[in-house]
């Protein structure tokens, strides 16, 4: 059947239309197949990115627990510290007082060899003292003990127990 000249260039340009919109859409369904297929790739991609933060999340939970684990340690040794160097304090002052007294304990002693010595020289002199000879050497008073060999002269009995009180 033949259509008039108007109506077949319209049927034509509809056809035309038709043929335009027919490819579009055939580009518009392979866009559609490019972009589904992107985003299926990109949803795989989506899938690994979120299992890779899922790990490093995890990753993060155990950094975190071993920091807090840490931090407590580091918390419960410097406790420790604090209590050693307290206590070396307090030993420190401890050592300085027995240092003192150790040397006020060298000055007595030092005082005490001092007044031994004296004592001893009184005694070698109260030896000496309560020591009596006579003009030949021999001994008349020894140790408050009167020794007599002969008759003693009586100035001297008098001497004698005047030295020994």
């Amino acid at each position: 059947m033949k259509l008039p000249f108007i109506q077949r260039k319209k049927y034509d340009a509809i056809q035309n239309k038709n043929l335009k919109l027919m490819k579009d859409k055939a580009n518009l369904e392979a866009d559609l197949d490019v972009m589904d297929s992107e985003c299926k790739a990109l949803m795989e991609e989506l899938t690994i990115l979120k299992e890779d933060l899922k790990e490093r999340d995890q990753e993060l939970d155990l950094t975190i627990k071993y920091n807090d684990i840490a931090t407590n340690k580091v918390c419960e040794l410097n406790t420790k510290l604090i209590a050693e160097e307290t206590k070396n304090e307090q030993l420190e002052a401890k050592i300085k007082e027995l240092e003192f007294c150790l040397e006020e304990a060298k000055k007595e002693n030092r005082n005490s060899i001092e007044i031994i010595k004296r004592t001893n020289i009184v005694k070698n002199l109260l030896v000496n003292l309560t020591t009596i000879k006579d003009v030949q050497g021999r001994i008349l008073v020894e140790e408050g003990r009167v020794l007599t060999h002969s008759k003693v002269e009586g100035n001297k009995v008098y001497d004698i127990a005047r030295l020994l009180g």
